[in-house]
């Protein structure tokens, strides 16, 4: 995940760029992102209804079943 990352932000690869178990989320929330993990159409729902009262940016991750 991370050197996919670093391709684009242009850091040179390496074995510390090998971090097993980390995901999309914990990249955002690393970056200062409000992070959600929607599990149902009605848990999608209600995150984005929340929308408008957000401070700052969002990501939301949905999972496919």
């Amino acid at each position: 995940m991370l050197e996919e990352f670093a391709d684009v932000l242009h850091v040179p690869q390496g074995d510390y760029l090998d971090i097993p178990d980390i995901g999309v989320l914990d990249i955002a929330r690393g970056y200062g992102l409000e992070v959600h993990r929607a599990e149902t159409l009605g848990d999608l729902t209600e995150y984005l209804r929340k929308g408008p009262d957000a401070t700052g940016p969002r990501l939301v991750e949905i999972l496919q079943r």
